[in-house]
């Protein structure tokens, strides 16, 4: 709870799972208002998933055994930048925007679970590092779809939601770049 590194990978953490449960919970509803019917939506769903299935394997040959992995952090937030200003800006390729979105969450799941491992010494430090990003990472992310629902009940629009993603994505993205470091939660023992 002290260590800078350990509220680092937290917040990376934290962000991803927020923007992933933001588009799994209210991207078919982004798409239905965009006039794609609610089977299609559901399609475009499944394939964000499965691409972020795929995204995931990847990201563990790309992270290959490199200590630093501040570009795939950073990287991996700026794709889904791209799909949320694509949604925003060419709404008409949604599912291109999803299957971009997919590759980002793939990616920078895997990423958040490696960097438990990554940036600890023992097995010891590795638990309690999990147990901390997750318990305040996914209460951050619970909260994520929750807000969308109010941001979207207040102004009739999904723009600010969208907009809220991206925030997030950046975010992820330079909390990424410090988290990515190689560097460890506990100074080496001796």
């Amino acid at each position: 709870w002290r260590s800078g590194v350990a509220w680092q990978v937290t917040a990376f953490m934290g962000l991803q799972s927020t923007t992933f449960y933001l588009l799994v919970t209210w991207l078919p509803s982004v798409e239905a208002s965009l006039g794609v019917d609610a089977a299609t939506a559901g399609w475009h769903s499944f394939a964000y998933q499965v691409v972020g299935i795929v995204a995931g394997l990847g990201a563990t040959v790309l992270m290959g055994r490199r200590a630093d992995q501040r570009m795939l952090a950073i990287v991996g937030g700026a794709i889904l930048v791209v799909a949320v200003a694509g949604l925003l800006l060419v709404p008409d390729l949604v599912l291109l925007w999803a299957i971009v979105a997919g590759i980002s969450s793939g990616t920078t799941f895997v990423l958040a679970m490696a960097l438990f491992g990554l940036r600890t010494r023992t097995v010891a430090q590795t638990a309690q590092l999990s147990g901390m990003a997750q318990c305040v990472g996914y209460l951050l992310a619970m909260c994520g779809p929750i807000a969308a629902g109010v941001l979207f009940d207040v102004t009739g629009t999904w723009t600010p939601v969208l907009i809220l993603i991206a925030v997030c994505a950046v975010g992820q993205s330079l909390v990424g770049g410090f988290a990515g470091r190689d560097r460890y939660t506990h100074a080496a023992a001796g």
